[in-house]
């Protein structure tokens, strides 16, 4: 892939979505059915209770990202469409070393309130790319845990991406 962290596309338009603005059929809205069958009580998706292969279509558009220390992230998990899409795989990269540092403060902000508010938090932006088109992307910031350790779950896919076949039921957490 040709892109480096470095030369990833600006962000501009950020901003919030409700769940009903996300298209049925679009990766972020099928991440939000599992995760809302999914969830414990505390209001988070224990990593132990998340199986990708529950949710294979959404995988190339799922970020995952952990918090290392206060306010730091690193994307522990960077789909392979999300890789195709800006040219790189940011898997073990910095959150605030990738994003673009005029939006940084949105994104953080973004995965604040779904941590504290145990609820996802959903946003779009437009993707400015050297030489290519914008790309309107659709995000969902969904609150995780794994051994005690913040997780966002963080699928994100071009508003007009649709997957094909209907989601799979999937049993509520403890069942």
């Amino acid at each position: 892939m040709a892109m480096s962290p470095r030369s990833l596309p600006t962000q501009t338009g950020c901003r919030r979505l409700h769940a009903h603005d996300i298209p049925n059929g679009h990766p972020v809205r099928r991440f939000q059915e599992y995760f809302l069958a999914k969830r414990r009580a505390d209001g988070c998706l224990h990593r132990e209770d998340f199986d990708p292969l529950d949710v294979v279509q959404i995988m190339p558009w799922m970020q995952i990202l952990e918090l290392v220390e206060p306010e730091t992230y690193r994307y522990r998990l960077f789909g392979t469409a999300m890789a195709d899409l800006i040219g790189c795989d940011l898997t073990g990269q910095h959150l605030q070393d990738i994003v673009d540092p005029r939006v940084l403060h949105l994104r953080l902000a973004e995965i604040s309130d779904a941590r504290t508010g145990n609820t996802p938090v959903y946003s779009t932006s437009e993707l400015g790319f050297p030489e290519r088109e914008f790309i309107t992307v659709i995000r969902g910031m969904f609150p995780g845990c794994m051994a005690g350790r913040d997780l966002i779950f963080f699928p994100t896919a071009p508003a007009d991406t649709q997957l094909t076949s209907p989601s799979t039921p999937v049993l509520p957490a403890g069942r």
